[in-house]
């Protein structure tokens, strides 16, 4: 299942269901809705995917958005995340080789706010050898698993400079590109491809909306519902991530 209602018509109100086959960029700066938006964005996953499917969260800041998941396998925050990068690499890299299984299954990693946890990496080397590893999963992810398997990582940033995602190879394998909230000049040429037949202009909006533009396609105007079931929704992924445990 790669099928998600990921965000609404802004029109319509209506949900528009994408079939994510790669991986994805949300960028927002601050008090866009991005935390908002990443919410609905794993609720989804947590709620649609199939039992074999696996869920992995690094948010180096630990941000009190997630603060219900403090303690639960799966979620690592501030210095565990390089910890949880780590051992969702070894994973990667044993599935790649044959070693471990992965079937039509889908191992999904979200890593909030890529930027502060690449900096974290306070060496070059370490910083290089981070940024090999994370562009090898966004290029290899498909070549791994049956049919549709393989990993979709999902990233948050407040600016997508490529130079924090270790360079513009590395953006470019991001196939579905999200921008909320404010957006500069700079900022729509590094997230989108605006194509002469596009009708769409892509402008500041308020926290909460935005663009999405998959790869080949439109730029669509788009809005992030507000998960008002709390309880619900961490229910639901925290489910998810006990199942999922490396």
């Amino acid at each position: 299942m790669t099928e998600l209602p990921l965000f609404h018509n802004r029109k319509t109100g209506k949900p528009i269901w994408v079939n994510l086959t790669g991986h994805v960029l949300l960028s927002g700066s601050t008090s866009s809705g991005k935390s908002v938006a990443m919410l609905h964005i794993v609720h989804c996953i947590s709620k649609l995917s199939s039992t074999g499917d696996k869920l992995t969260i690094l948010d180096y800041k630990g941000s009190k958005d997630w603060k219900e998941l403090r303690g639960i396998t799966g979620y690592y925050s501030v210095e565990e995340s390089k910890v949880g990068f780590e051992q969702a690499y070894l994973l990667f890299r044993n599935q790649l080789e044959g070693v471990i299984q992965i079937g039509d299954n889908i191992h999904w990693l979200v890593i909030e706010e890529m930027a502060s946890l690449a900096e974290s990496y306070t060496s070059k080397a370490e910083k290089a050898e981070f940024f090999q590893r994370f562009g090898e999963m966004l290029r290899l992810s498909r070549n791994i698993g049956d049919g549709e398997g393989g990993w979709r990582i999902i990233v948050t940033m407040q600016q997508p400079d490529s130079s924090l995602l270790g360079g513009t190879q590395n953006r470019s394998n991001f196939g579905l590109r999200i921008c909320i909230g404010g957006i500069s000049s700079e900022g729509k040429r590094m997230m989108f491809d605006h194509q002469d037949n596009d009708p769409i202009e892509v402008t500041s909006s308020s926290s909460g909306k935005g663009y999405a533009q998959q790869y080949g396609n439109l730029i669509m105007p788009i809005i992030f519902p507000y998960e008002k079931r709390r309880n619900l929704v961490f229910s639901r992924i925290k489910t998810m991530l006990k199942r999922s445990a490396m």
